[in-house]
């Protein structure tokens, strides 16, 4: 018995060239598609905005985007913005903003229908398969939230009608200039989940966000981290020449289960989707929320295997610029 699967099309041949190749951002000469979407993106890597930023005790000076610890993911997430306005994705990646007619980001579509929906996680599958599941704040993340607000900002006229009026004018400013945002929880000791248990009483922390959407987005992110995983799994076993082992063939299975039950949870809560008060198609949220509790209990035996399978073949090898770098000569007293 052998390992004879093999990766989906949009997994394999990304994945094997993510592996290898430099995520550098490029550029387009075509003037139609050099729209809003890219602008604010692809000028912030290469601007040096004054604040202060702090690295291992030093503060940093110069450009962010030239930095070791920064430019990977500056240049990783300039090639997913221009991943929109690239005829391959474009039409995938953007739909026509209803304030300016111009192409914005599916990230902050409101679904309102399964159709959307699925587009939203087209969209969104395509951006985790772009950084493989491993950037968690990824410029989806936050769209999505900020959408989930902007769809319920009539919660917050209870208190002042200009508070509503003020979430809907962000989330139109972010929607057509694709702004990047992130965020830091700092969960407050009355919110915890204890708490809850105790008090039978909602905490704080779950009457900001009572959507499903940015585990939707999650989950999306997950699905491509584990493919990602994989393929990386399923290529150490075939340049091992691992197929024949039974162990082997087993671990893979677990790994292979793991992916095919967060697909199939993500369809079913897609399927079962159903439209809030506010008018916004969400999946459900029951199943969602069971995806997201399964994952962090089976990931780290996902890492386990990946060890195990590798074994000692899993080592640091030197680049070729480290033959022929410059070393400080070391004195050392007797």
């Amino acid at each position: 018995m052998t390992v004879t699967r093999q990766l989906p099309p949009c997994s394999a041949g990304r994945r094997k060239k993510g592996l290898f190749r430099s995520l550098i951002s490029r550029h387009s000469d075509n003037k139609e598609l050099r729209l809003k979407i890219r602008e604010k993106p692809r000028k912030f890597p290469q601007t040096n905005t004054p604040i202060s930023v702090w690295f291992n005790g030093e503060k940093l000076h110069g450009k962010l985007s030239e930095h070791i610890a920064f430019k990977g993911v500056i240049a990783t997430q300039a090639e997913m913005y221009d991943m929109q306005w690239k005829g391959e994705f474009r039409e995938q990646m953007t739909y026509i903003s209803p304030a300016s007619g111009d192409p914005v980001g599916v990230s902050f579509l409101q679904p309102r229908s399964k159709e959307d929906l699925i587009r939203r996680r087209i969209m969104m599958s395509l951006w985790a398969e772009m950084h493989h599941g491993f950037l968690g704040r990824a410029p989806d993340y936050m769209n999505t939230a900020l959408m989930a607000f902007s769809s319920a900002a009539e919660l917050l006229s209870e208190q002042d009608p200009r508070y509503a009026d003020n979430m809907r004018n962000y989330y139109i400013y972010c929607r057509e200039n694709d702004i990047t945002l992130s965020h830091a929880f700092v969960q407050p000791h009355i919110g915890r989940f204890s708490t809850c248990l105790q008090t039978l009483e909602e905490p704080d922390a779950a009457k900001v966000i009572e959507k499903s959407e940015v585990t939707h987005q999650i989950l999306c992110r997950t699905i491509a981290k584990t493919e990602f995983l994989l393929g990386t799994i399923e290529y150490i076993v075939s340049v091992l020449g691992l197929n024949s082992h039974a162990h082997i063939i087993e671990k893979v299975s677990e790994v292979i289960t793991v992916l095919e039950t967060m697909k199939s949870l993500l369809l079913a809560a897609e399927e079962k989707a159903f439209t809030d008060s506010w008018g916004t198609v969400i999946p459900d949220p029951d199943i969602m929320f069971t995806a997201n509790f399964i994952f962090p209990r089976v990931y780290p035996r996902i890492i386990e295997i990946l060890q195990l399978i590798g074994a000692s073949g899993l080592i640091m090898l030197p680049r070729e610029e480290d033959f022929y770098a410059e070393y400080p000569m070391t004195s050392i007293n007797t």
